[in-house]
């Protein structure tokens, strides 16, 4: 049988599993992963997960509308500072999609860390002449260190940054409610098929939360993609439409973080899952 022990801090967790009192552990956090190093009563195993950290800004009210600011806010970004400071170069700097995802073409659409463009971003904005500010709502669950970062990186083309933290139902509500400017998040698609991730986000009947549109710009477009049975085309297609709206920033990815796994030492047939989850009917045994 399995005894499943919930323990919230990583620290404790961490003491737990060094103690023999749990055996297997997900989703060690990166800052906690040297701590073990040179154990050997413990095995850290890695893989790449579908879990992508980044941000989400509101595209139907306040400066965030204005797409011209979007896109300074994205080219100002240092996405490989994010990732050695945020995740301890753990992750992978992101694509705009999950470099797995079914009908998705591979290709980097996102904007390049480039602060001369983001200021000329900036500068065609209808904020060009005035001073303004954006808050990033953060939750416990993602913390401060990577909107801190933004916050540097977006003062130095004269955007000020305010960061709200709150507990992730508050922050969850928020962003559902449209009630943001940015969203810090990370999330993981647990069905990495691009054209029905794609559908179920921008189709405009699906439409759920202000970081997206609801005048149905792209519905022509999914329906083709949706009727299309040729996978060459599909994926034409799928990759088209994305490269037209990681143009439009209304999401900014930042880092596909690295899944890991922790275990005592002699524990069999382990495996890192993608998605972070954790499957009761995979037999597990002991040396």
């Amino acid at each position: 049988y399995l005894n499943f022990n919930i323990i919230s801090d990583s620290s404790t967790a961490l003491i737990s599993l060094e103690n023999g009192e749990n055996d297997f552990m997900i989703n060690m956090s990166a800052s906690d992963l040297p701590l073990i190093e040179g154990n050997e009563e413990l095995t850290v195993q890695t893989a790449p997960s579908h879990s992508q950290a980044g941000l989400v800004l509101n595209v139907q009210n306040g400066v965030t509308a204005d797409e011209n600011v979007r896109k300074a806010i994205a080219s100002a970004i240092d996405r490989d500072a994010v990732n050695v400071v945020g995740f301890d170069g753990t992750g992978t700097v992101a694509t705009g999609s999950f470099q797995d995802f079914l009908y998705y073409d591979g290709a980097d659409y996102t904007y390049s860390y480039d602060q001369e463009k983001a200021k000329e971003y900036l500068s065609e904005s209808a904020y060009a002449d005035s001073d303004f500010s954006v808050t990033i709502k953060t939750s416990d669950n993602y913390g401060d260190i990577v909107p801190q970062l933004i916050q540097q990186n977006l003062a130095d083309i004269g955007i000020t940054v305010n960061i709200e933290s709150m507990d992730i139902g508050s922050q969850s509500e928020d962003w559902l409610n449209g009630n943001f400017e940015i969203i810090y998040q990370a999330g993981s698609e647990i069905t990495p098929d691009l054209s029905e991730s794609l559908n179920s986000a921008y189709y405009s009947e699906n439409v759920w939360s202000a970081s997206a549109w609801t005048d149905g710009r792209y519905d022509e477009q999914l329906n083709e993609i949706m009727a299309e049975t040729d996978t060459q085309k599909r994926t034409e297609l799928c990759s088209s439409l994305l490269q037209e709206i990681v143009a439009s920033a209304n999401e900014i990815p930042l880092v596909i973080k690295s899944g890991n796994i922790v275990y005592r030492t002699g524990l069999q047939n382990t495996y890192v899952d993608p998605n972070g989850m954790f499957y009761c009917f995979k037999d597990f045994s002991w040396e």
